[in-house]
Order: structure tokens, then sequence, then C-alpha cells
């Protein structure tokens, strides 16, 4: 894994450049050094790299850095509603489990100082950063980056399987399913399995860590986890692995290129949600909701293929092709008695069935 210190050193040099540019002959070597709470030599390192690594004329005078000519930054420029989605998006992004709490404070800040004086108040509290950052945090800083710099990874993934190809945990089913579901190496494939020929899990039936080498494609947040895209060269395929079950990640010292044919949306497929490779071949799924449930399912962008059909009563009917996956069949059991499958049968006597399952307290 890369040296987390050379992290913490290019996001301090690309502040250093912003605040330099800004406020010119105001920093020196000395005030710099306990801004960042590093050493004076540290400072004239990083110096040393803007000056002949990236080759810009950086000056100094007594009152403190300067740049002679001034440097091109890009500038911004917001319109009100990007700034308010932006603002909003930093709100999600304090609830998400992985999302650094510093750099998203540092972030605010600076789209803050960027603000219409009428639209600060909304950012209020945003910049407060709070708690060091998690193992999920770290795993998930080396994954963006390796995403930008195309760096091919090897990871050492634990399996959330049993040996029996089932989720740790997880009843062995008791209704119709549909698909191959993940394999014993838990990462899902591009046609919907894990990969015929997959070792079983240990006998203990815990979960099993496996080395691959994988050229991270994209990361997905999804729920309250992180799940990357990217291609196994174990698998020769793209698959998707959750990150929480990436035991260890390092760089192998190789570049990759991203196919011009990659589409993630394309990847995902007509599945619903993320779990792809417990999905069946697409079909029409229609479910029936009752006056109480109609507007929670009316008001929301489900799927990508949904049709919402007012019934008599207040009643709808929410129509989509999907395949089935194990997320879909919870979200309808969510509904409860509101909620009630006209077709697939399949997805239909699971329901019924998971039904009389909980009233008998498990089976």
């Amino acid at each position: 894994m890369p040296n987390p210190e050379e992290y913490r050193r290019t996001r301090r040099i690309v502040d250093l450049l912003l605040r330099i540019a800004n406020q010119p002959r105001r920093w020196t070597r000395r005030d710099l050094a306990a801004h960042y709470e590093v050493s004076e030599k540290q400072i004239d390192k990083d110096v040393t790299l803007i000056r002949h690594g990236l080759v810009m004329p950086l000056c100094h005078c007594p009152q403190g850095y300067y740049f002679e000519p001034l440097p091109a930054l890009p500038a911004l420029s917001l319109s009100l509603p990007e700034a308010l989605s932006l603002l909003l998006a930093a709100r999600v992004g304090q609830q998400m489990p992985g999302v650094s709490r510093a750099d998203l404070a540092a972030a605010v800040a600076r789209l803050e100082a960027l603000l219409p004086r009428e639209l600060q108040p909304l950012a209020g509290g945003l910049a407060q950063g709070n708690g060091e950052a998690g193992p999920r945090d770290a795993t998930l800083r080396e994954l963006q980056l390796a995403i930008a710099e195309r760096a091919r990874l090897r990871i050492l993934y634990r399996s959330a399987s049993a040996s029996d190809g089932r989720p740790v945990g997880m009843r062995a089913p008791t209704g119709p399913t549909s698909g191959p579901g993940v394999g014993a190496d838990g990462a899902m494939d591009s046609q919907g399995g894990a990969g015929a020929g997959v070792p079983a899990g240990p006998p203990s039936g815990g979960p099993r860590a496996r080395e691959r080498l994988v050229d991270p494609y994209t990361l997905l947040p999804y729920l309250r986890s992180w799940y990357l895209v990217g291609f196994c060269h174990l698998r020769g395929e793209v698959r998707m692995f959750k990150v929480d079950r990436i035991e260890r990640l390092a760089r192998v010292g190789e570049r990759y290129e991203l196919p011009d044919d990659f589409d993630l949306g394309a990847y995902l497929g007509a599945t619903w949600g993320l779990l792809r490779g417990e999905a069946g071949e697409p079909e029409e799924v229609e479910v029936e909701f009752s006056p109480e449930a109609a507007p929670w399912v009316r008001d929301e962008q489900w799927h990508p293929s949904q049709r919402v059909e007012d019934l008599p009563g207040g009643r709808v009917r929410l129509h989509f092709r999907a395949g089935i996956t194990p997320e879909l069949r919870r979200w309808v059991l969510g509904f409860g008695r509101q909620a009630r499958v006209i077709r697939p049968a399949s997805l239909a006597a699971w329901v019924t069935e998971e039904a009389r399952a909980v009233g008998e307290g498990g089976g």
C-alpha cells in the first residue's frame, strides 16, 4: 500500500499552491511550517518540488512566497442551483461511512469561500470534521488514488461465503430462487456467477482470503457500504468487490488502460441493486401497493425501467423489468401486507414462503 505520508504531502502541496496564489507575499517558510505542522526543512523540500518538479515560478521575498508571473489557475464559477446541489451532496457525504470527514470539511470550506454571502449560512456546520480516519477510509483513499492514476493493484480479498457457497450466516433458501448466486470467492462476475469450479471455503465454513490482481475501474457507494468494480486477472473478467472485505492492497508498479468499451451502466445491467451476481435473466415484475404505500412508491425512482399505473381506490401497480435479486425480494417483503406481487410467480411464492417462516419464528 502506498505510504500515507505521500498522500498527505500531495494534499499539502496542492493546498500550498492555492494558498500562495490567493495570498501572495503573505506566507513565509516559518508560517507555512506552523500552519501545516511540519518542519521548515519539509517546507523547503515542498518548495523545491514546486520549483523543479512542477516547474512553477515560485519566488520569495521577506514578506513571503509568491508566483511571478502568477500561474493560471482554473477559476470556479457556480450557479445558485449548482452551489445548493454541492451543499446537499456534502450533507449526504457526512452520513456515508468511508467518506473522509477531514477531506470533506476542507472541500466544503473552499466551496463556502466561493458562495455569495446570502448562501454561506447554508454551509454552516459542514466544515467541522471530527474523528480519525478508520481502516475503511484508508482503503478508500488508496483505491481512489489508484483509480485516478490507473495503477494496477494486488489485493487480499476475504470471502463472505460459507463452504456451501452461501453468505456466512444465511440459512439455506426454502423457496424458489433465481440466478447462480455469489460464488465461494465472494466476488461477482460479469455473467452473474462467481466462476465455476471455485474451491469451497474451509471446513469450518468461515470466510477465506485470496490474492487477486485487479485493475480498479470505479468505486460505487451502496446502502452503507462501498464496492470496487475492476478487472480481475484471476478470473479474466470484470468483478465487483466489497471494499470492507479487502484485507490488504498494494500497487504492483504497473499501469493499465481503461477499456474504451467499458460501460458501467451496461455492466450493472437490468438488476435491482448491486448484487448482480445473484440475479437471473431480466423478467417482467409487477407489484401492487395499497393506498397507504402508494405515495412512497409513486414518488421514488426505484428502477430505470419502472412505470407506475394508478388503480382504483388509490392503489398503484409498479411495473419494471429486472433480474430477481435478494435485494429485490427484501424490498418487497419490507412493505409487508401493503404489497402484493402479481408476477413473476417465483417472486410471489418466495414472499409467501418467507412471510410464513417469519410468522412461525424463522422456521
